[in-house]
């Protein structure tokens, strides 16, 4: 982790969650927010970079810097910029987290890789720990929480939240172009500009599954058995997580 060459502007936007919350979704929705939304970019990363990457980089057509990252919340730097946090259930992550090795060459079962999340092997940590950090906001950062499973429900709703945060006034010609271009269906036909695996040039050992997947909410039990998600469970209980208890 490299964050040394980050230098704050009071009006940044943050974009943190734990991995496979919701993160790409949410870098597509941003994008166009703070642009005139055209698809002339050649990967979302390069207009919304991770902060964990060292120097910050910005599109030109940007007219806000917008900075993702999966970092725990004492790791973040604190600034007066605007953070909004996006979470997901656990047991939809587990599903997603395994399906995304799988593009990294994860040759394991589903149950493995479970089991090695549950050991916390998972190099990206620990979603209740990461989650409850945000949650608990020790430093009074100024943040938005955004659940996965509400954007499902009512996309429009949560995007006009997320405008009023951060202090925006767009017209509604513009609100259902990003409407229209943060759905499934719109970024799966653009999926290049947001798979991870081609923005590091195609990887040694990368096998290639869709990266942009299902996107589903309630996945997770059709994947997890009884034992598994009552695992799941105690984690977010052991955190106090009342927000997915």
């Amino acid at each position: 982790m490299n964050i040394l060459s980050y230098k704050y502007r009071d009006n940044d936007v943050f974009l943190v969650s734990f991995p496979k919350s919701g993160t790409t979704w949410m870098q597509m929705t941003l994008y166009q927010v703070f642009s005139d939304g055209e698809m002339d970019i050649d990967h979302i990363r390069n207009v919304i970079p991770y902060v964990e990457e060292g120097e910050i980089g910005q599109h030109k057509k940007l007219n806000r810097r917008v900075i993702a990252s999966h970092l725990y919340y004492e790791d973040i730097p604190k600034t007066k910029a605007k953070y909004i946090y996006v979470m997901r259930d656990l047991d939809d992550v587990l599903v997603s987290l395994y399906y995304h090795s799988k593009n990294f060459g994860y040759e394991g079962t589903f149950d493995q890789h479970i089991e090695k999340y549950f050991k916390k092997k998972y190099k990206g940590g620990v979603w209740g720990k990461h989650l409850a950090g945000w949650l608990e906001n020790k430093k009074n950062l100024d943040v938005h929480f955004v659940k996965y499973e509400d954007l499902k429900v009512d996309f429009p709703k949560q995007l006009d939240e997320i405008l009023s945060f951060c202090e925006v006034e767009l017209d509604e010609e513009t609100k259902q172009r990003i409407i229209e271009r943060s759905s499934m269906t719109y970024m799966k036909a653009h999926q290049e500009k947001f798979d991870q695996v081609q923005y590091i040039l195609l990887e040694e050992n990368y096998i290639q599954n869709n990266f942009l997947r299902k996107g589903e909410v309630g996945d997770g039990k059709n994947y997890l058995s009884d034992e598994q998600k009552t695992i799941a469970q105690k984690e977010k209980e052991n955190y106090t997580l009342a927000v997915y208890q």
